[in-house]
């Protein structure tokens, strides 16, 4: 259930790392979904992947020094 926290901190270390051009997006995928508890509707944001992040990578030479460096980042977000 920390699927936010670590999206938040990973987005954090990248931008300090200086390679969101790399890394761009981390994604918590959800969908809205409508509940009704006690007879009253209410909209909730459940998750897709429950414990999985997604991340778009922009990576066209897995050697340059940025995607390494941006590959060690995501590595060392543990949340």
């Amino acid at each position: 259930g920390r699927e936010d926290s670590i999206a938040r901190n990973a987005l954090t270390r990248l931008k300090i790392a200086a390679v969101e051009s790399v890394i761009p997006q981390v994604l918590v995928p959800f969908e809205r979904v409508t509940d009704l508890k006690n007879g009253k509707k209410r909209v909730v944001n459940r998750k897709l992947y429950p414990g999985y992040l997604m991340v778009q990578a922009d990576i066209e030479d897995p050697e340059d020094p940025l995607v390494i460096k941006a590959r060690d980042t995501l590595r060392a977000v543990d949340g």
